[in-house]
């Protein structure tokens, strides 16, 4: 299933939380299935996919995509494309500048979706400011950063944080 035929699917549904619950255990069935079969790291890779699928379609679901300058990034190690089973799946919906309450009644929406079709995140939202911040203070903030990557939205917003907290940025000569 293609990601516009899985959000055409939660948005014909009469029920988008049990169509993307049973997409996710049926996606974990065959990586169990294949659990002696394919080596670990592509089941890894292949876990962090199949929700990857599933979180995109759910921004757009609840219309996240139309916000300008924000972006759902992975972070840590489902930012570097790896999702073990039972592992939470951290996320950050990072925005250039405080969003607007429109925005933040949609992310709500998004979260407890999340929850309810039983993916266990581990969440933050933030501006650039805040991450450049905190970044400056937590040494795993910082890295968490590094190993970040853009699901939806706008992948401007990421890639200025990278720059505002590299290495060249954050400690500077």
């Amino acid at each position: 299933m293609s990601q516009d035929s899985l959000l055409d699917t939660l948005r014909d549904s009469d029920q988008p939380g049990l169509a993307a619950r049973e997409f996710l255990e049926a996606g974990q069935a065959r990586l169990d299935e294949a659990f002696h079969e394919a080596p670990i790291t592509e089941l890894v890779h292949g876990r962090a996919t199949l929700v990857d699928r599933v979180l995109i379609a759910a921004w757009s679901l609840f219309g996240l995509d139309r916000f300008a300058e924000t972006a759902l990034v992975a972070v840590g190690g489902y930012g570097r494309g790896e999702l073990h089973p039972h592992s939470d799946v951290d996320l950050m919906v990072l925005f250039r500048d405080a969003p607007n309450p429109e925005a933040c009644s949609a992310l709500e929406g998004f979260v407890a979706f999340l929850w309810d079709i039983g993916l266990e995140i581990g969440h933050s939202v933030r501006t650039l400011d805040e991450c450049v911040s905190l970044a400056g203070q937590d040494i795993t903030v910082a890295t968490n950063i590094m190993e970040a990557r853009t699901l939806a939205g706008d992948d401007r917003v990421r890639a200025d944080l990278a720059v505002l907290t590299g290495p060249d940025a954050m400690w500077p000569n």
